[in-house]
Formats: C-alpha cells, structure tokens, sequence
C-alpha cells in the first residue's frame, strides 16, 4: 500500500510541474511581407514540441502549448498565443538584421560591482542598490533598487518552463523580441530574449535558454 501511494504522490507532483492542456492540431504558414512562404523556420510549442516549416513555408503542430514562438536568423522572431493561432494560423515574419544580439564577453571593468544571474553577467552602477531574495537549490532572486524603482532578477532551471507564459504576454501594451548568441559561438545554444511595457507602465524583461525537445 505504501508503495502504491508513493507512486500517486510522484505522479501528482510530475503533473503539478508540467501542466498539460490539449488544444488540438494546429496548421498554418510563416509568410513574408510580400505573402512569401519562408522555409525552415523554427516552430517552437515549448516544452512539448519542436519543428520547422517546408519549402513552402507550412508548419504543423500536433501537440502545440498555450505559447508557440516563430523564428530564424536575419528576421524578427515573433510568438503567437494558441487563442491568436486558432483566429489565424498563418504568421508574418519581417527581416530585419537587428534580430540577432550577440553578446560580447565582460571586459575588465577595472574592479566595477558585477552581478552573474545564470550564465549572464551584469555591470552594476555604484548607486544600484541590491538586496538579496530567495536562494532556493534550484532558482535565486535578487532585488536591485535605484531611488523608487526596482526590478527583481531571477534565474534558475525551475524559475519557468521557458517561454513567457500567456498571463505575462497578455499584460503588455508593447513586445519586441530578438534571438541572442554568446561570444564565442555556442552551437545548439539557443537563447530568447522579449521586452515589453505592462499596462501599468512598468518595464519588463525576460531571457531564457530551452533545453532540447
């Protein structure tokens, strides 16, 4: 009997971590501004799939989350809700050489405060001021304050899932989003980054790698 609890419990807890919603196959195309189709784009339904789209530019999901993110390099990476796909599957890419940031090695900075979240390293000016939040086995946080702002960073590999998730993106009035690749290059690396201004006029910033799927 004991043993068949145990099971019960590690199943509940397995499913409390990975939530999974079933929102039926999902077909579309990833055109150009011109209505081009554009080939091999990256289709990501994070953490449940991987794929890309066919010469002629369709994808198709079988098993697709509540966020799915379309990019490739030399164009603006742009991620679609479920509820946006199944009004209109089909998505517009831009080109723009801006969409890929590769970020330089720290340099000496002669002694400066530094903070590492994660495999990211960031310059602090003197007047930031930084308190410490939670230092879990798995995620920390840290709160930087500046005056009457602040802003909390967090990272770890049970922060998130990865991908923003839908509450966060339908709470912005702006996104922009853009791929990132370390210096030296990093094959299979993969890394997002998404700006956005809230509806109540604070900033946020989210940056994550996935893990393969």
């Amino acid at each position: 009997m004991m043993r068949y609890w145990s099971h019960f419990f590690r199943a509940l807890l397995i499913l409390s971590l990975f939530p999974i919603y079933c929102w039926g196959e999902i077909r579309g195309r990833v055109i150009n501004e011109t209505g081009s189709g554009i080939p091999d784009v990256t289709v990501l339904a994070y953490p449940l799939e991987r794929t890309s789209t066919n010469q002629e530019g369709w994808y198709h999901l079988k098993k697709p989350y509540d966020v799915i993110r379309f990019s490739l390099i030399g164009y603006r990476p742009c991620t679609k809700t479920i509820e946006q796909l199944k009004k209109g599957p089909d998505v517009v890419l831009k080109k723009d050489p801006t969409s890929n940031w590769i970020i330089p090695r720290c340099k000496n900075s002669g002694g400066g405060r530094r903070i590492k979240a994660g495999f990211l390293s960031f310059s602090l000016p003197h007047e930031i001021k930084v308190k410490r939040g939670s230092h879990d086995m798995d995620y920390q946080t840290v709160l930087l304050v500046h005056k009457k702002y602040s802003i909390v960073l967090a990272w770890g590999p049970t922060w998130s899932y990865g991908i923003p998730p839908e509450s966060a993106l339908d709470n912005l009035s702006e996104l922009k989003e853009r791929s990132i690749q370390l210096t030296p290059l990093e094959p299979g690396l993969e890394i997002q980054e998404y700006r956005g201004i809230r509806s109540d006029g604070s900033y946020w910033r989210y940056i994550w790698r996935n893990h393969s799927i």
